[in-house]
């Protein structure tokens, strides 16, 4: 995913291209607590969550892929079962969480944390019939902005 790289007080922050929001084909907005009500099923999409009071919380990406916040530990975690075929978890040592920015294909998840200054991306490997993005646990508040991604068009001459 291209990206753009930005340094402010020592910290290298990566955020996407700002041409990726042309991909956008519909969008839906919804309260942390609200969104499991929308039953999403997408194989690409763009998921932005706002966070206004953080807690604890599972966020299932693809089935078998997800993203955990343990505010004890100060712990962000991003674990897979079959679907990552050899890699089990990957996790970083983090404050506070104000904001997640997810991009999602049929093969690779992009996760900003923070602005970017977090950031993870693997290769997944699941079915459409996995796809579907819920919150499992969580106490949090915010607000999350969903996006269904179409495709790329490549002209060639």
């Amino acid at each position: 995913m291209p990206r753009v790289l930005t340094s402010k007080t020592g910290v290298i922050y990566q955020t996407p291209v700002e041409e990726l929001h042309q991909l956008r084909t519909s969008s839906y907005t919804s309260t942390v607590k609200a969104f499991n009500d929308l039953e999403l099923l997408a194989d690409c999409y763009e998921m932005a969550i706002d966070i206004e009071k953080q807690d604890n919380f599972v966020l299932q990406l693809r089935k078998g892929a997800c993203l955990s916040y343990d505010i004890e530990k100060h712990l962000l975690c991003l674990s897979f079962d079959a679907c990552g075929y050899g890699r089990d978890k990957r996790y970083v040592e983090v404050e506070d969480i104000k904001n997640i920015l997810v991009y999602a294909d049929t093969s690779s998840l992009e996760i900003f944390v923070n602005d970017g200054a977090i950031v993870f991306t693997s290769r997944v490997y699941t079915t459409h019939e996995d796809n579907q993005i819920r919150f499992m646990e969580t106490a949090m508040d915010g607000n999350v902005h969903f996006y269904e991604l179409g495709k790329i068009q490549i002209e060639t001459k």
